[in-house]
């Protein structure tokens, strides 16, 4: 099979998993939706996500497109008392399966996805997520009250052990929108001109909310960095990916749950301008 047929197929196929699987969910999420909150248990075909997460890694990603998954992870054994809270860079489009597939492999079968509540109208992502009692949708614009909807969300979502994390807007770290994105905040963040341009600048809110609900239970902080040495800021760089490595790294954060904002920001501002220097270490110039 030639490699522009192998890289079609790659691209079919992934968008059928995706909404086989999304639309599916849907369907089935919902008729045992009411069901489990009347007996109080957890819906049974949350699982759907990890599947999903599989079929994409092994057979588009690793067999179709020959895309070997390089992971390197120095955080230790997860409890099963534990909730891993995880904070990473946006993979991009072609990797946010196999991130998905990492987190279930290495922290936790059981995901919990934090996201924006605009993303809860996306019939592949949002209706699936909610039925399937897997995402929590917020207005993440106030600290406040995002982190009241998280801790409410929690409340019927959360399963322990259980991976938290935060599914990112639908832009994709480009050239472009990097380069707005330093000159939007070069006064609030010291010394930004001077990171390399392979990220979006994280924005504290999402992860002071989302660790405000947490207090209390017994939590692990997991800092993610993902990339792919080749360029794949869009989807139709898959046809120029043959061969080329995804790189997940994963390091346990002991110092994230005990920060107010303030010095949550700096800290998330100095862990992304390590991933940027990590990133741009592993690209092929």
């Amino acid at each position: 099979m030639s490699k522009t047929l192998r890289a079609v197929t790659a691209l079919v196929l992934g968008f059928l998993f995706t909404a086989f699987f999304g639309m599916g969910g849907a369907v089935l999420g919902i008729i045992f939706k009411i069901p489990c909150m009347v007996i109080g248990c957890k819906n049974p075909f949350r699982y759907i996500v990890n599947f999903w997460a599989f079929l994409i890694t092994e057979v588009c990603v690793r067999r179709l497109l020959s895309i070997e998954t390089v992971i390197t992870s120095t955080v230790p054994p997860i409890a099963d008392d534990e909730v891993v809270v995880c904070f990473g860079n946006h993979p991009s489009t072609l990797g946010v399966a196999t991130f998905t597939h990492f987190v279930c492999q290495y922290l936790s079968t059981d995901i919990l996805v934090v996201s924006k509540i605009e993303h809860l109208w996306n019939p592949f992502i949002g209706w699936p997520l909610w039925c399937l009692d897997s995402g929590i949708f917020v207005d993440r614009s106030s600290p406040n009250d995002s982190s009241e909807a998280i801790d409410n969300g929690m409340a019927s979502c959360l399963r322990v052990p259980s991976a938290i994390v935060i599914f990112p807007d639908m832009h994709r770290p480009s050239e472009k929108l990097i380069e707005e994105d330093r000159r939007k905040f070069k006064d609030k963040i010291p010394g930004l001109q001077s990171w390399l341009k392979q990220t979006l600048v994280p924005r504290g809110g999402g992860s002071y909310g989302l660790i405000r609900a947490v207090k209390g239970r017994k939590v692990r902080a997991v800092q993610i960095t993902t990339f792919c040495d080749h360029a794949d800021n869009n989807i139709w760089k898959l046809f120029n990916l043959f061969g080329a490595k995804f790189y997940i790294e994963a390091k346990q954060d002991l110092e994230i749950l005990n920060l107010d904002r303030a010095s949550l920001d700096q800290h998330q501002n100095a862990e992304w301008k390590e991933k940027n220097e990590v990133i741009e270490r592993g690209k092929i110039k």
